[in-house]
């Protein structure tokens, strides 16, 4: 196997785990809801998570935004008033 295609396949399968990983959460709290995802994704990254799942970050709010212990985790309200 050539180097080429062994860097193609490792980006191939970091790219995999990663989409892999990206699995949402989302636990009601008294305050509102809590999100996470296994791994690291930016705030941007986030919120597209959170809009893709019918809960715009403009209409419900995002705080709390933090990576710890190996997962990203932010806070929303539960009602869009």
């Amino acid at each position: 196997m050539n180097d080429n295609i062994k860097i193609i396949s490792a980006l191939a399968e970091r790219n995999r785990r990663k989409r892999a990983g990206l699995t949402l959460k989302r636990s009601k709290t008294s305050s509102g809801y809590e999100w996470s995802c296994e791994g690291q994704i930016s705030q941007d990254e986030a919120q597209t998570l959170m809009r893709k799942s019918g809960y715009d970050s403009i209409v419900y709010g995002f705080w709390g935004y933090r990576f710890t212990d190996g997962k990203t985790e932010w806070q929303s309200s539960n009602n869009s008033d």
